[in-house]
């Protein structure tokens, strides 16, 4: 919570510099115990917009298992040469 107001300065400044448009975020931090992040995420943020339906997960799993797939076709061509 202590960093969020400098976090929310900081993308009205991106925004702006980016695309002209100056934005006033309404932005919260949900404190409900069922919405916190389990173990398994391994640390990080998952930010939600318009109720729910614009959802940027932004987890360590998250993005472990991104890298994972971007790379699954140059792991493929190191094990397997003649196939590729």
């Amino acid at each position: 919570k202590q960093i969020l107001p400098d976090a929310i300065s900081e993308y009205v400044d991106i925004m702006e510099r980016e695309s002209g448009i100056k934005l006033k975020p309404n932005v919260t931090v949900s404190e409900d115990p069922a919405k916190v992040l389990g173990a398994s995420t391994q640390g990080g943020v998952i930010l939600t917009a318009r109720d729910g339906r614009i959802v940027c997960d932004n987890t360590m799993q998250s993005r472990l298992t991104l890298v994972y797939s971007e790379l699954l076709p140059s792991i493929r061509a190191i094990l397997f040469p003649e196939a590729a």
